[in-house]
């Protein structure tokens, strides 16, 4: 580690906070297909309710929105899942 991804020290109020391992620099910028993934899966999310402006800025925002997109998908209804055909689930 180099002496400048060191600890830095944050006064909190009364308190100090030690942060270690800190990056000095931002992630390189995520892939427009990334983005627009996030955006999609937003906007079909029923878990969540912000308008597509919103879910752009989101989407920039991210280092890492095609993580965020598998997050948000929706489940595949086509899937067997126990207990999706009536029987009980023991």
């Amino acid at each position: 580690m180099s002496e400048a991804d060191g600890p830095i020290t944050i006064a909190w109020g009364k308190e100090e906070i030690v942060v270690s391992q800190v990056a000095r620099t931002l992630p390189e910028a995520s892939d427009v297909d990334a983005r627009t993934k996030l955006v999609r899966a937003g906007l079909a999310s029923q878990a969540a309710s912000l308008p597509e402006d919103a879910w752009h800025a989101l989407a920039r925002a991210c280092a890492a929105p095609g993580m965020v997109a598998l997050q948000l998908r929706q489940p595949d209804s086509r899937v067997n899942r126990p207990g999706s055909n009536g029987d009980s689930i023991s």
